[in-house]
């Protein structure tokens, strides 16, 4: 407990990462998730390089297979999107292989913001995430919790799907798009922008469109420029 305080009170993603050389041995399921996403969340884009250079971050990476699982949905949500956010892709096959089997096992725990990071990060890193994983997260997930996603939770699955070449079940498009309407001032331009391209990525006809406009483009006017 007091090593995660430790690794949590820390925002220098180097720093973070020399608390895995000196202590790794000590290291749980825990560790290992909150020290990737602390590392991430805090670099920017001139760390990059370093922090994957760093001996701490291969210490990391090697240790996910061991610890997969030992981790609940946040803390494989937290380890792909520490991965994706640092663009680390051609990740080890025995990695994404204990993600993907452990997040099979507890899909049903997955929250909004659980499935909408993992399926974003899954397409960023370019994994195709069994279909069976696919199906848990839309339908088994998603599609039982659509009420408490956000604007941006829904934008990025349907991002996500699209890269992913993934058609959601009709169903849960439906459901969306119902939510979508019933939220629409929450969006921002860039959900607008990513919901509306993966809708039509995936040839989706979609419903929603001309509610969606005029409220959140009228609403962020001032924030967009055009080019």
């Amino acid at each position: 407990m007091a090593l995660n305080k430790q690794i949590s009170a820390t925002t220098n993603p180097l720093a973070v990462l020399d608390i895995v050389v000196a202590n790794h041995q000590y290291f749980d399921a825990v560790n290992v998730s909150t020290c990737l996403h602390r590392a991430a969340k805090h670099a920017h884009a001139n760390d990059i390089l370093n922090i994957v250079q760093h001996p701490g971050f291969g210490i990391l990476r090697d240790a996910v297979p061991r610890y997969a699982q030992d981790c609940r949905p946040q803390q494989l949500c937290n380890i792909l999107w520490a991965f994706a956010k640092l663009e680390v892709k051609n990740l080890p096959p025995v990695l994404v292989e204990a993600v993907m089997q452990k997040s099979m096992a507890c899909v049903r725990g997955f929250v909004p913001q659980n499935i909408s990071n993992m399926l974003w990060a899954c397409a960023k890193l370019e994994i195709t995430p069994p279909e069976a994983l696919l199906t848990g997260l839309l339908v088994d997930g998603a599609m039982r919790q659509l009420n408490a996603f956000t604007a941006q939770n829904m934008s990025n699955v349907m991002w996500a799907c699209a890269n992913l070449k993934h058609a959601p079940p009709p169903a849960f498009v439906q459901q969306l798009q119902t939510t979508a309407i019933n939220t629409m001032h929450e969006f921002a331009p860039q959900a607008v922008k990513d919901m509306l391209w993966g809708f039509a990525s995936l040839d989706i006809r979609c419903v929603f469109v001309c509610s969606l406009f005029p409220i959140s483009f009228r609403q962020h006017a001032s924030t967009c420029t055009l080019e």
